[in-house]
């Protein structure tokens, strides 16, 4: 019995429209054979999960299940068909590819007026969405129809102003393969390495913004490069921990998208990305305020009622609301909201962490959820967010994320006196930071005081004064070391250390802080 069924899948992400369309599409022909895929439909449709011997007993006597296979793939083929067909007017590919069907079609029958002008109204839709690929193969129909011209000058002409539109556009598919190269370097890079440990580390992001792609892409006239561009300098300048200039970034990328409207329709995964990685630097640069405001316009942007959103797009966007959400009222310091955000998720925990196209990044919701209650003093609760991303097999974040989590979750253990164990996460957390990172100064404090920790009772006169020592190293680090302080301040760990030495809840410690810190807000 297999889970993740393409059949099933299919028919679990069909909306209610779609739905309708296709029992529409399939009523208009009849037949004993059509009757049968229909009551496939209505047997999955009813299923919560994939079960084929339910199908099988329903369906088929037990000398006909073997016609089982045939039946689900000609009924997925009848679905994708509707969709094509309910989608082709809201798609500007599946029009233009429909368009170019009907121009081949027209120009065998010999019938070459009907098809330029289908061709004509093709080109149209593939400049105004600026969809290069077929903006190419309408170029070389163009060349088709230019050799039907009774005038010898009239078709070198027409060849020639084709020869430069193609060479234009091979221009454009060559500089776009070439950002693309250079994105995935940056993005592969920062994957492996997180966020810089030291400055060799972030000099290897000046260097990548002095490639000379950069300074052809910065003003190119096709839309996709220049987010492209824009995406790829406001990621090098974050990482190098240049945040004003990330921020210029960021928000070109978002206005760029929000006003060509047609292709944000369309092509909204884009949006989804640029608003996510806005509202991370809004929330880092200390603008809460900009960034709930954004929030707010993002949540409102999704309840349009004519929005199609696909499925990718539709994952990001519960990153963003979620993950956003989060982070603004963490820094606002707001953990009970943030502790009943995940309460909710944990109704639909399985849906939304273990859906089939969840993107990797789903996985740092858990870590916000995990700070809160750490923070709040529900450690078993903290204990469950953290363990749904250790126990991921994916390597779905960051391996700086990661440490982070690593360290959170060793605090966990001995607030919940889980001493005996400790050990084995210690020297385990150890070996992980050694191999994928080079171990930060404030790291190494903390697995240390830890280990010391596991063997000192809290009654011991030495106790406050192992924390004093910690705290006292941390501070230095966190003055001499930008990159250690942005690493302690988000999970709060300075804050936790000082609950123990003040002898006060570390929710008292940490929302002192939090409003000391809200004068800088914008």
């Amino acid at each position: 019995m297999r889970a993740n069924d393409s059949l099933f899948l299919l028919i679990k992400s069909l909306s209610q429209s779609e739905k309708r369309f296709f029992r529409l599409e399939a009523s208009k022909y009849s037949s004993k054979e059509l009757n049968e895929y229909l009551k496939l439909y209505e047997i999955i449709d009813r299923q919560e999960q994939y079960d084929e011997d339910g199908i099988k007993k329903n369906l088929y006597s037990k000398e006909n299940s073997k016609k089982l296979p045939g039946t689900k793939n000609y009924l997925f083929n009848m679905i994708v068909k509707a969709l094509t067909q309910y989608h082709s007017e809201k798609n500007s590919h599946l029009r233009i590819s429909e368009l170019l069907q009907q121009v081949d079609v027209l120009f065998g029958k010999g019938l070459y007026k009907p098809a330029a002008k289908l061709l004509s109204k093709a080109a149209k839709i593939a400049d105004n969405y600026q969809r290069l690929n077929y903006q190419i193969m309408i170029s070389e129909w163009e060349h088709k129809f230019a050799d039907l011209e009774d005038k010898f000058w009239k078709t070198q002409k027409k060849m020639s102003e084709i020869q430069l539109q193609e060479q234009r556009q091979s221009d454009t598919l060559n500089l776009k393969l070439k950002i693309e190269k250079l994105h995935e370097e940056v993005v592969t890079y920062m994957y492996t390495k997180g966020q810089p440990r030291d400055e060799e580390e972030k000099a290897v992001y000046s260097e990548f913004l002095k490639n000379p792609v950069l300074i052809e892409t910065e003003y190119h006239e096709h839309i996709y490069i220049q987010n492209l561009h824009h995406s790829l300098v406001g990621l090098c300048y974050y990482m190098s921990l240049n945040r004003e200039q990330a921020l210029v970034h960021a928000q070109k990328r978002v206005k760029l998208l929000e006003l060509n409207e047609d292709i944000l329709a369309e092509d909204n995964h884009e949006y989804a990305i640029a608003i996510f990685n806005y509202l991370q630097i809004l929330t880092i640069d200390k603008q809460v305020y900009t960034a709930f405001e954004q929030l707010k316009k993002v949540l409102a942007f999704l309840k349009k009622p004519d929005l199609w959103l696909e499925e990718r797009s539709k994952v990001f966007f519960i990153l963003v609301e979620y993950y956003h959400s989060t982070n603004v009222h963490l820094m606002l310091g707001n953990f009970e909201e943030v502790a009943k955000i995940g309460r909710q998720l944990k109704q639909k925990e399985k849906e939304i962490f273990d859906m089939e196209n969840k993107n990797r990044l789903m996985f740092i919701i858990p870590i916000n959820l995990a700070i809160a209650n750490i923070t709040l003093g529900h450690y078993t609760e903290a204990l469950h967010w953290l363990r749904l991303v250790l126990n991921d097999t994916s390597n779905a974040i960051r391996s700086d994320s990661l440490a982070i989590l690593r360290i959170l979750h060793l605090i966990v253990q001995y607030e919940l006196g889980n001493l005996a164990i400790l050990e084995y996460y210690i020297e385990s957390t150890q070996r992980f930071l050694a191999e994928h990172n080079k171990l930060q100064k404030f790291e190494r404090t903390l697995l240390g005081l830890i280990r010391q920790l596991a063997n000192t009772p809290k009654w011991d006169s030495n106790y406050v004064e192992l924390f004093v020592n910690a705290r006292k190293k941390l501070l230095h680090f966190a003055e001499s070391e930008s990159h250690e302080k942005i690493n302690m301040e988000h999970a709060h760990l300075l804050e936790w250390i000082e609950s123990k030495i003040e002898q006060k809840p570390m929710l008292e410690i940490v929302l002192k802080k939090i409003e000391n810190q809200k004068q800088y807000y914008t």
